[in-house]
């Protein structure tokens, strides 16, 4: 495919600890873990609901692959199909998602059949108006704010004027100084950060006025929880159209 020589490249984000933990994940017993994480994001987040038949997605901050890969699959199983291309800056699809996603895809023979490339979020390698939808599942608050706002613009520009057009954004939730304390203590342990990495969270009431800022109106939401030892995690799930397309 057109990604396949990017898929080589190796970023820096992509370092000795990254690649260390990839490998774990390609352990069977850690990638049906991971598989069962994403299907429940993706019961939770209903986001099937909102995919158009035939519709091209861009998915950032892809991560290792399930979320997308598992999408697809029920789609076909539905009678369903959309195409969709992936990117990330500090991680790569497994090769056993990439594998499960050729047969899917009828493209055993191909290394790269998910279509990934290592790209920055707030510098998409893509044109105007290419996607129908841009999604972004728990990515946006591991950037800085000025690189979500970058990144969000980048989903505005490469996705279609129309009022189809979604952007989908899952993120954890916090309302107080406590609760973002616990959910940041959990998102270090789930993706087994260090202490350096950087986290920006909001509120339900704060991210809906940051994408109004930005010409982005909330279509539809949905709110689910993770329960832990010693507390839950908020998240919320937004289906945002352009305020600016027809049918508004």
């Amino acid at each position: 495919t057109v990604h396949t020589a990017l898929y080589n490249y190796m970023p820096e984000n992509f370092g000795w600890k990254e690649k260390i933990i990839h490998a774990i994940s390609e352990l069977p017993p850690v990638d049906r873990f991971l598989r069962e994480r994403a299907k429940e994001i993706i019961t939770q987040t209903r986001v099937k609901e909102y995919l158009k038949d035939g519709g091209s997605y861009l998915d950032v901050g892809t991560g290792k692959g399930h979320i997308i890969e598992l999408i697809e699959n029920d789609l076909k199983n539905e009678g369903r199909q959309i195409k969709t291309a992936s990117i990330d800056v500090g991680d790569k699809p497994l090769r056993r998602v990439q594998k499960r996603m050729g047969e899917t895809r009828e493209r055993e023979s191909e290394k790269n059949p998910m279509d990934f490339m290592w790209a920055q979020a707030e510098n998409l390698p893509f044109r105007e108006n290419s996607f129908d939808g841009v999604s972004f599942f728990f990515a946006l608050h591991h950037m800085s704010m000025q690189d979500i706002d970058k990144a969000l613009r980048e989903a505005i520009r490469v996705t279609h004027e129309g009022e189809n057009t979604r952007i989908f954004v899952a993120e954890d939730l916090v309302e107080t100084a406590e609760q973002r304390s616990f959910t940041e203590e959990m998102d270090r342990k789930v993706n087994l950060e260090g202490k350096d990495e950087e986290h920006n969270y909001r509120s339900d009431k704060e991210w809906e006025d940051y994408f109004s800022s930005l010409g982005l109106k909330v279509v539809d939401r949905n709110f689910f929880e993770s329960k832990y030892k010693g507390g839950v995690v908020k998240h919320g799930f937004y289906v945002l159209g352009k305020a600016g397309s027809q049918g508004d």
